[in-house]
């Protein structure tokens, strides 16, 4: 799959460069591709667009950028997306926003704001009101992290 090979290159070029690939989103019908990168004392414009051009150099030498009309290379922000199992686990303790696929269940709730738990194997848990959620990780459309600024 296209989206995969992509996804091989980005984490390439980023560990060439000493920088974190956080992930991609893709949107098939405007042709719009986001990149998320990241490093340990802050990803700067100057980092996404070196990123971008090598990037753009090896779309090209791949034949993937036909579907790609717009290159977007950023920070994944305060507000930082979630795309892996693994990144759940990473983020244990801190309050993340997550959108399902389907309703769960159990209460007919889609959406959800809570506080990451525990991750296990396909499940993350998170406490929302109180409340133990397990949610089964195939059917999270879209999640991230709720930033807080420290001040």
């Amino acid at each position: 799959m296209v989206i995969d090979k992509i996804k091989i290159l980005c984490k390439n070029i980023a560990d060439s460069l000493s920088y974190e690939f956080v992930g991609l989103n893709f949107n098939h019908s405007n042709g719009i591709l986001e990149i998320y990168i990241d490093k340990n004392n802050a990803i700067n414009a100057d980092d996404c667009a070196k990123y971008s051009r090598n990037l753009n150099v090896l779309l090209d030498v791949e034949n993937l950028s036909d579907n790609i009309k717009n290159l977007i290379v950023s920070s994944p922000g305060i507000n930082r997306p979630l795309f892996e199992i693994d990144d759940y686990a990473k983020h244990i303790e801190e309050q993340v926003k997550i959108k399902l696929l389907v309703p769960n269940i159990v209460n007919n709730q889609k959406n959800y704001k809570g506080i990451i738990k525990k991750v296990d194997d396909d499940t993350i848990t998170i406490i929302e009101n109180k409340q133990q959620i397990e949610i089964d990780y195939q059917n999270i459309a879209k999640a991230n992290i709720v930033g807080q600024i420290k001040g």
